[in-house]
């Protein structure tokens, strides 16, 4: 794989394209090779040499934990990428998932939200899985009580001010609204209207 992968060629330059974090992972869930995004966001140097466990490359804060490292340790069992891993290559299939993961970052830890994705694919009878993890923190979510009005179900933001569900959501998430009708309304609205006229 890292033959394949490594050499100046399409699918070196397909796989460092890829704006996310990209690791190739072996048999044994071993990073066997990052795309530049990862190289970048974790600073890697030439002494991460494949095969690595995963924790060393993505600087998770629980790859100390166990004497053996990453994949010992009590919290790893938990971890969203080693299970998504995981599960794709026990059920030869795509596996996605929506977790937390924490890393040390520039003497700090951070938690970042992400969605991970995991592949298995077999090369030179070898199974491997391909894992893209998106750091999807930036992406708001409304959570908790969201005070809503019981007659013109209007929302009170944490100002104290009203305003219409979609100015709210719009304001506070990623969405945006395109208004459309639903069944009831098209009967209450246009078809009862024909039936008087009628």
């Amino acid at each position: 794989m890292n033959r394949l992968l490594l050499k100046d060629g399409f699918l070196k330059v397909l796989f460092d394209t890829i704006p996310l974090i990209a690791l190739v992972l072996d048999q044994n869930l071993m990073v066997s090779v990052v795309n530049k995004a990862t190289a970048n966001f974790f600073n890697l140097t030439e002494e991460i040499i494949p095969p690595t466990q995963g924790g060393k490359v993505l600087h998770c804060i629980h790859r100390f934990d166990d004497s053996q490292g990453c994949g010992h340790g009590p919290e790893c069992k938990n971890c969203i990428v080693r299970n998504t891993a995981m599960q794709a290559r026990q059920g030869n299939s795509i596996q996605r998932a929506k977790g937390k993961f924490n890393i040390e970052s520039e003497d700090d830890i951070r938690e970042m939200n992400v969605l991970v994705s995991a592949a298995p694919f077999i090369y030179e009878d070898e199974q491997m899985v391909v894992v893209i993890i998106e750091d999807v923190s930036q992406v708001t979510e409304l959570q908790g009580f969201i005070p809503i009005c019981a007659s013109c179900k209007n929302i009170r933001d944490d100002s104290g001010y009203w305003s219409k569900v979609e100015k709210y959501i719009e304001k506070n998430s990623e969405v945006e609204f395109t208004h459309d009708l639903c069944p009831d309304c098209i009967e209450k609205l246009y078809l009862k209207k024909e039936k008087i006229i009628g």
